[in-house]
């Protein structure tokens, strides 16, 4: 086996390594933040399974997330449609409500989020929250490709998106009095 194709694969071992290590995160992010909107015990429950498998849909993609580098606009296009490939893959074990949690994870207030371009009140509320748990985890870990970012740098982060739209202002509230000293 050439040194290419042995860095490669890798390369693809560390994203799938990523990808669980975030995924159980945001799992346990999502259940604590949606702790704070006195959900049931079933939307708790429905909240960290969407959670758990939000970006499963990368599975099919290992090639493209594996990468150390920016993506192409076409790697961007493609990645879009990896909360419907997790959706195909693993529904069945998600429940409508949760897979409208995982379709909808990349949604935005403003409108646009995909997959679907969803706005305000389109978006079910558990998605809501799964996004800014992802964002939050996202901008919280190191990455293949950077280093975490500061805890206040986050919370900037969070409330400058919560002001544009792309995450639903009430949920970013509650998560940085969750989170704003760094308790996850």
């Amino acid at each position: 086996m050439a040194n290419s194709e042995k860095r490669d694969r890798i390369s693809r071992i560390e994203a799938l390594q990523e990808l669980w290590q975030h995924s159980r995160r945001v799992g346990k992010l999502a259940v604590t933040l949606g702790g704070k909107f006195s959900l049931k015990k079933g939307e708790l429950e429905v909240l960290e399974r969407a959670a758990k498998l939000h970006d499963v849909g990368k599975l099919l993609m290992i090639r493209l997330v594996s990468g150390n580098g920016s993506l192409t606009a076409k790697e961007r296009e493609k990645l879009r449609y990896h909360p419907a490939l997790g959706v195909l893959l693993v529904g069945l074990w998600l429940g409508s409500t949760g897979r409208e949690v995982v379709m909808q994870h990349h949604e935005q207030p403003n409108g646009l989020g995909y997959p679907r371009g969803l706005r305000e009140d389109q978006i079910h509320p558990l998605a809501g929250i799964l996004a800014v748990a992802d964002h939050y985890d996202a901008l919280a870990s190191d990455r293949c490709y950077r280093k975490r970012f500061k805890l206040s740098k986050v919370i900037q982060m969070l409330e400058d998106e919560a002001a544009l739209g792309i995450l639903n202002p009430g949920v970013v509230e509650k998560a940085v009095k969750l989170w704003g000293n760094g308790v996850r």
